[in-house]
């Protein structure tokens, strides 16, 4: 169910659709569960956190690529006219640029998925997460990679993204993966 245009949230109907495959999206599942516990462990810090949804139009825990970015935008969030998730098909100019990145990488809706460094909606985007929070965040995310059974590469998109991956390989030493920054670059 890849639109064939950006910013396809646009229109509220396919918001509603979405919400409504969220049940029945097998491959999409565990990462309900992941952002349901995700949402549980930072409400105990936070009690008004936002997490959205993972896109159940994309590939769920069958991904091959998994886009990383900072952390979920005002477009995610729906009190302030946002989706309420982390989709390509947002209406907002990240989502339309790597909406059209993927498009132009032939990268499909069944090869891939998004998330963030940070999961967790900060409010204001001027915001940038601390070391904490990025820190925090890619302990998250790399529970999260473990459900995806066929990841081959994570593309982390944006300095934050990039600057968090570099550091928790240092410190974790993933070997599993070689990590791509949007620039192409590889990290360690």
């Amino acid at each position: 169910m890849f639109l064939d245009h950006a910013k396809g949230f646009k229109d509220p109907k396919l918001i509603e659709e979405r919400f409504a495959m969220l049940s029945s999206v097998a491959s999409a599942q565990p990462l309900m569960a992941y952002k349901e516990a995700l949402t549980q462990r930072q409400s105990r810090k936070h009690p008004n956190v936002f997490v959205p949804d993972f896109d159940p139009a994309e590939a769920g825990i069958c991904a091959r690529v998994l886009f990383v970015f900072e952390a979920p935008g005002p477009k995610t969030k729906p009190s302030e006219g946002g989706s309420g998730f982390i989709s390509v098909d947002n209406n907002d100019p990240s989502a339309a640029t790597i909406w059209q990145l993927r498009k132009d990488a032939d990268i499909r809706e069944y090869e891939a998925t998004h998330w963030n460094t940070v999961g967790w909606y900060m409010g204001d985007p001027t915001v940038k997460p601390n070391a904490q929070q990025r820190a925090e965040g890619i302990r998250e995310l790399r529970d999260l990679t473990v459900l995806l059974h066929r990841l081959d590469v994570i593309v982390a998109g944006g300095r934050i993204a990039q600057d968090a991956f570099t550091t928790a390989a240092k410190r974790n030493g993933w070997p599993k993966w070689s990590f791509q920054t949007s620039a192409g670059t590889e990290l360690p």
